[in-house]
């Protein structure tokens, strides 16, 4: 399904991964995928302290790979920062961006 097919779904049946959902059925699932990252930044802002960068790596492909999908345009580009700051280990950049993520989440919380 096509990024702009997806966003009229809002108001209408939809069809995901070849399930029939209801709009609340979508709003739901979008609203979890946005607490799952709140609960991933907390994990990547241990890892960042810890030095630890494959999870910092790994939450931000996982974000630009699948962001958009859920209707998430502004993520996906920092997840791609995310991505590129981790796996060269700039410390600094990566807690900004990581506040960066933070802040688009709960932009995008507070408005389902």
């Amino acid at each position: 399904m096509a990024i702009n097919e997806r966003k009229r779904c809002r108001n209408v049946l939809c069809v995901v991964n070849n399930h029939l959902e209801t709009p609340e059925a979508s709003q739901a699932l979008r609203k979890h995928y946005l607490v799952s990252r709140l609960r991933e930044i907390v994990h990547c802002r241990t890892a960042l302290t810890q030095n630890e960068w494959a999870p910092i790596f790994r939450a931000g492909e996982n974000l630009s790979g699948n962001a958009e999908s859920f209707g998430f345009d502004k993520l996906s580009p920092l997840g791609r920062r995310l991505e590129t700051s981790a796996l060269a280990k700039r410390k600094g950049e990566t807690h900004q961006l990581l506040f960066q993520f933070e802040r688009v989440v709960a932009e995008e919380l507070s408005k389902l």
